[in-house]
């Protein structure tokens, strides 16, 4: 049967409740596209966020790219939750600073949204599950193989209680990339979570690898060739070998992602899957209730500053923080 593939924008502006710019593309990362030769999994990634800072895109990052070629990941959407549940998570702060779900997506994104391999959702919550039902309804109608893997933080991970089916995903990522998993021993070891079987190390399959790269970069090359005949044709005359150069790129890529994993499963319901990605560095031990206590405790010459090495877009959130002091002044 011969190869089908589809841009995964496609689905997500016809699942939209309005017109919606998704990805962008470049030479290093084309637009997500499903396949079907193989699975295709969006990497959902939901939490508060306020404000998003580095650690939460370091998870991001480990788990789209480090989860292992197994996973199939083509694509991610991160959830900022509605605002009332920050209400309810920073009602106990001496001064609670909440940024509305606008602003924690534009934190996440900064001002241009389109990025190479993630998107924020950019509607209510409320709508998220229709969203997510029609969106996998379409990508199934076509005969793609399709499923969601759920990124949580070590903070959601128990070695005695494991929520199951988190925002409806059987598959879960979880990395110590941004703080310390409760499940790792003083010995750095993988402690067993409570009804589920022990951890099993995942071995990169080589072979599989390489066939993978090969046909990953045969098929965009040829979405390349259907878009824009002409940059296709400049590509080759500028390196003939471009294409082999970005098979050996993506095995490389694929192999070193699949180092540092491990796995296991419920044992009640073999489906529902936790896979752990080790660091391969401290963990930066980062959270948003620290960035909000520097916000709280430092003058705008030094915040500034400080920002630089905990969020994303610092410019960005000086900008929202000064408004919100005028409008707290107009206010009073």
């Amino acid at each position: 049967m011969a190869l089908r593939t589809a841009f995964l924008s496609d689905y997500i502006s016809k699942a939209h409740d309005h017109p919606v710019s998704v990805f962008n593309a470049s030479t290093t990362h084309p637009q997500p596209m499903l396949r079907s030769d193989r699975p295709n999994k969006i990497l959902l990634y939901p939490d508060s966020f306020n404000p998003p800072h580095l650690g939460h895109f370091e998870l991001l990052r480990h788990g789209f790219f480090k989860s292992g070629a197994d996973m199939n990941l083509i694509a991610a959407i991160v959830l900022p939750l509605n605002d009332s549940s920050l209400e309810r998570k920073v009602n106990n702060d001496d001064d609670p600073l909440i940024f509305t779900q606008e602003e924690r997506i534009r934190l996440w994104t900064g001002d241009t949204p389109q990025h190479q391999w993630f998107w924020a959702f950019d509607s209510c919550i409320s709508k998220w599950a229709a969203f997510r039902r029609l969106l996998s309804s379409l990508i199934q109608r076509d005969r793609f193989d399709f499923d969601w893997v759920a990124l949580v933080g070590p903070d959601h991970i128990h070695v005695d209680v494991v929520q199951q089916g988190i925002w409806g995903c059987n598959k879960m990522l979880v990395s110590d990339c941004g703080r310390k998993a409760s499940f790792l021993s003083k010995e750095n070891k993988l402690i067993k979570l409570t009804e589920f079987t022990d951890w099993v190390e995942i071995k990169p399959d080589v072979p599989q690898l390489l066939k993978d790269a090969r046909e990953t970069v045969h098929a965009e090359f040829n979405c390349l060739i259907k878009e824009s005949p002409k940059a296709a044709r400049l590509l080759l005359e500028d390196d003939p070998r471009y294409r082999e150069r970005q098979t050996i790129l993506r095995y490389c890529a694929a192999f070193n992602a699949g180092q540092g994993l491990h796995t296991c499963r419920r044992e009640s319901c073999l489906l529902n899957i936790v896979r752990f990605i080790k660091a391969q560095a401290a963990p930066l031990k980062m959270s948003s209730s620290l960035v909000r206590e520097v916000v709280r405790l430092h003058p705008p010459e030094l915040l500034r500053k400080l920002l630089k090495n905990l969020v994303l877009y610092p410019d960005i959130l000086m900008e929202m923080l000064a408004a919100k002091k005028k409008k707290q002044r107009l206010e009073a």
